[in-house]
């Protein structure tokens, strides 16, 4: 199964927003190691689905909090919730789930 990348990648050097590659197309900043780090989130994301479904759920936690480390946001915490509340820690589900930005409200 191959990385699943964002539609595009911003270059944390001149901002460009551009398609996957290991170059930046603007500035010519070397994206390798921003690839590696989204290999790394993939693999633990994946890891942690798996720990879950085979009732790991200690183990399916520290891959979360891994990915949160690596690409801190909405889709990690989702993570981290969900590793609370199949351990059945409603608690530290809900607290998680709260600390999610929603996004910018629509009305």
């Amino acid at each position: 199964m191959g990385v699943r990348h964002p539609p595009l990648i911003r270059c944390p050097t001149c901002g460009v927003s551009q398609d996957w590659t290991s170059t930046c197309r603007r500035c010519r900043c070397d994206l390798k190691l921003l690839q590696a780090a989204q290999a790394a989130y993939e693999q633990n994301r994946r890891e942690c689905l798996r720990m879950l479904y085979g009732g790991f759920c200690a183990q399916a936690l520290v891959h979360a909090r891994r990915c949160q480390a690596l690409r801190p946001g909405a889709e990690a915490l989702r993570l981290v919730a969900l590793c609370h509340l199949i351990d059945e820690r409603f608690d530290a589900a809900l607290e998680t789930a709260r600390s999610i930005d929603p996004g910018p409200s629509v009305g």
